[in-house]
């Protein structure tokens, strides 16, 4: 009688799914120190979130945005339909 069961929780929930990573470039990810006043660091016992002035600028976008999407262009563009 063998557990099978993952305790991983959303770990194995999606494998296709990547997990997003910080850039290491911005200034937030360069920052080393917690700052202490944040929510995020006074809940640092029972919150498992990074410090307000640590966190990615890159993470802080939503991950289905891209570069990749262009702005709708102007009327002008269309301009060959009339």
């Amino acid at each position: 009688s063998s557990s099978s069961s993952s305790s991983g929780g959303a770990s194995g929930a999606n494998p296709a799914k990547k997990k997003r990573k910080r850039c290491g470039v911005c200034v937030p990810c360069k920052r080393l120190i917690n700052c202490g006043v944040c929510s995020s660091c006074r809940n640092r016992k029972t919150g498992h979130q990074i410090c307000k002035f640590r966190k990615c600028e890159e993470l802080k976008k939503k991950p289905g945005t891209s570069l990749e999407r262009t702005p709708v262009p102007s009327a002008e563009a269309f301009r060959w339909f009339f």
